[in-house]
């Protein structure tokens, strides 16, 4: 049965509230997260994909790289290292 939401001056069901609450979680789901703490997250995972990507490709990573990877916590600058990884023939390469 539809009731109209006079606050929200929308119609409302069961059906539909639950599309929204979905279309919600979605919608954090897919939103970039901009807290220092959250950045920080992504910016570990990231330097952790960098050097994995460096190693599936052969590419020896001695333990200053490593640390200089895994030290970073500028989210930007690692995943611009990450997009390198694909390309460089050296790890050396990664930070000209």
């Amino acid at each position: 049965m539809f009731k109209h939401d006079e606050s929200r001056e929308v119609f409302t069901n069961p059906q539909t509230e639950q599309a929204r609450k979905h279309r919600m979680i979605f919608a954090t789901l897919t939103t970039e997260y901009r807290s220092e703490y959250n950045r920080g997250l992504f910016a570990e995972g990231a330097a952790k994909a960098a050097v994995v990507v460096l190693e599936a490709r052969g590419l020896r990573v001695t333990e200053e790289e490593r640390a200089r990877i895994t030290g970073c916590n500028d989210l930007d600058e690692i995943e611009f290292w990450l997009r390198r990884a694909t390309k460089v023939n050296a790890v050396s390469e990664l930070f000209d």
